[in-house]
């Protein structure tokens, strides 16, 4: 992940909570996950782009119709955090 780019945990655990709170996140598993180099799309926790020099974690889920998340790495884990709390 770029130095130029810094996340707050404790921001973005905040971020996930509203998210699920309001529906924009969902809080279920998700029928599968990708992870691979980022293609400039944005995260769906944090707004900002996933470079292609960061990892980017694309989640589906079985709801319909079938959406698409993605997350930075740290992004990922605050949302998976919140997710069992």
């Amino acid at each position: 992940m770029s130095d130029s780019m810094q996340f707050d945990e404790n921001e973005l655990r905040r971020a996930a909570q509203q998210r699920m709170a309001t529906g924009q996140l969902p809080c279920e598993p998700q029928q599968h996950l990708w992870a691979g180099a980022g293609g400039g799309q944005l995260c769906s926790l944090c707004d900002r782009p996933i470079e292609p020099h960061q990892i980017e974690y694309e989640l589906q889920f079985n709801t319909n119709p079938t959406t698409l998340y993605r997350f930075h790495r740290i992004c990922h884990q605050a949302w998976e955090l919140e997710c069992i709390r």
